[in-house]
């Protein structure tokens, strides 16, 4: 029984879900030593054990309910990937809500400008656990770019302002910046936040993702040391895992 509980445990401390199991197995354990030996232990050390054995489960099943609610993205261990399936699996749930997000109007539906010839593959295992922060007075409209991002294992964050962002990248490190153009702050706040970013001597990746297409856009972030700037969710998504995936 303890060999079998010995690989279990290996099997299950692979990921957050099975770490999960393994605390419920634990549980389990548990108790059937408890049915076995209860007759030489007293009543007060029987009482911890079944408050243990109630309370227990419940703080694991409210665990699991946070990380599905708050971090799905965390559900997936690194091992995952070395399984093609399943990374197919999540690249697929990407694309599918990338072509939700396409589907909004006044998209360029054309896959421009995007930053490498290297294929999309190359970059997407290394991508996971990245960090990105996402600046748009309206989060709502990026809804299904951030799935996309998510579901292949990427964190994001999402502020409102300039000053928002400011303060998460004093505090924290972020392996790239999306930000929109135009926001209450200015009509072109993007490109002031990007200054700002420049200036504190920080060379995070900057994408600007504006609903307005001017081509004339690209070539002014770069100049202004951004990385990009699209208004079509695949050209985004390839930007973002290509410079996240390649240290950039």
């Amino acid at each position: 029984m303890l060999n079998n509980f010995d690989r279990s445990s290996n099997a299950f401390s692979r990921g957050p879900l099975g770490i999960i199991a393994l605390f419920l197995s634990f549980v389990y354990a548990t108790s059937v030593a408890f049915r076995a030996f209860s007759q030489n232990i007293t009543e007060l050390q029987s009482l911890f054990i079944i408050l243990f054995i109630v309370i227990f489960p419940i703080l694991v099943l409210l665990s699991f309910v946070y990380l599905v609610a708050k971090h799905p993205h965390s559900l997936y261990p690194p091992s995952e990937f070395k399984d093609e399936e399943n990374f197919l699996l999540l690249q697929s749930k990407a694309n599918t809500a990338l072509v939700k997000a396409s589907a909004k109007p006044d998209i360029n539906q054309n896959t421009e400008q995007l930053p490498t010839d290297e294929p999309l593959d190359k970059f997407l295992k290394k991508a996971r656990g990245k960090k990105i922060l996402w600046i748009d007075d309206n989060p709502k409209n990026n809804s299904w770019e951030v799935e996309a991002f998510e579901s292949i294992g990427l964190i994001v964050d999402q502020v409102r302002s300039t000053d928002e962002a400011i303060n998460k990248v004093q505090v924290q490190r972020y392996d790239c910046l999306i930000s929109d153009m135009s926001r209450p702050e200015g009509n072109q706040a993007g490109y002031d936040l990007l200054k700002k970013i420049r200036n504190k001597g920080l060379s995070t990746p900057f994408i600007i993702y504006s609903s307005d297409s001017n081509p004339d856009y690209l070539q002014s972030t770069i100049e202004k040391g951004g990385n990009g700037n699209t208004n079509n969710p695949f050209s985004l998504y390839y930007m973002v895992i290509a410079a996240v995936g390649s240290g950039r």
